[in-house]
């Protein structure tokens, strides 16, 4: 008799389900631009969008519809629905978070000396020692938007950290010591937040909902195996 294989409780299949009461609703949009986990709106022409601009939340994109898969599934009420976060980890600066990409050990600095207008990132390291990304910038002048898109900017950098801009796009930011992109987004029992562009979690900024949060951080399975940082949430009320 072969022995059974225990559950990875550290990681949870995105667009399942973790009770049977959940509500859902098939909607006329490519799944392709919606992946499970993702909270999605309904346009004004009934489409569907991740943008706070086209609409109001209805739910949690749960992948393909089963009945037709052109379309994109969304739960719109039920419990221990998987989302996906940002990123494995997060850190908040003045006025912006940063997201690390991949479960590795980031750490981030400004450092002053550039110009405004002209910032510009780098990074260095590896897997084994962990990273530190530097952006040069104008201490007191440099603003987010201007920060954000240096980093953004180079590929490098790009493929370790989202950086998002989560309060004033215009104030200028200061600058600082190296500091561990460490910060864990789900606490069990906090609200979600959303992104307004992108439909993940993240832990400041965006739109507030009515769920909540029932785990921890998780590894998400994604239906081509590939693996997104995730967490558990309750809407029984829907987002």
């Amino acid at each position: 008799m072969s022995t059974p294989t225990n559950h990875d409780a550290s990681k949870v299949l995105m667009g399942a389900m973790g009770s049977s009461d959940a509500q859902l609703s098939c909607e006329a949009s490519d799944p392709a631009s919606f992946p499970a986990g993702r909270a999605v709106r309904r346009k004004s022409d009934a489409a569907l969008s991740l943008s706070s601009a086209d609409g109001q939340l209805i739910g949690v994109s749960a992948g393909k519809s089963l009945s037709d898969t052109k379309k994109t599934a969304v739960v719109r009420a039920g419990n221990h629905i998987p989302v996906e976060l940002a990123g494995w980890a997060y850190l908040t600066k003045a006025d912006l978070t940063f997201f690390t990409k991949r479960n590795v050990a980031v750490a981030i600095e400004f450092v002053d000396g550039g110009t405004a207008g002209a910032e510009s990132a780098s990074v260095t390291g590896d897997d084994d020692a962990g990273y530190v990304v530097s952006l040069s910038m104008e201490d007191g002048v440099s603003t987010a938007t201007q920060c954000k898109a240096a980093l953004d900017a180079d590929t490098d950098v790009a493929a370790l950290i989202e950086t998002v801009i989560t309060d004033t796009a215009g104030d200028a930011q200061a600058a600082f010591a190296e500091d561990d992109i460490d910060g864990v987004i789900p606490a069990i029992g906090a609200g979600v937040r959303v992104s307004n562009t992108t439909g993940k979690a993240i832990p400041a900024g965006g739109t507030l909902t009515g769920a909540m949060y029932v785990s921890g951080l998780l590894t998400g399975v994604n239906e081509d195996s590939s693996e997104v940082p995730a967490a558990a949430i309750d809407m029984a009320g829907g987002l």
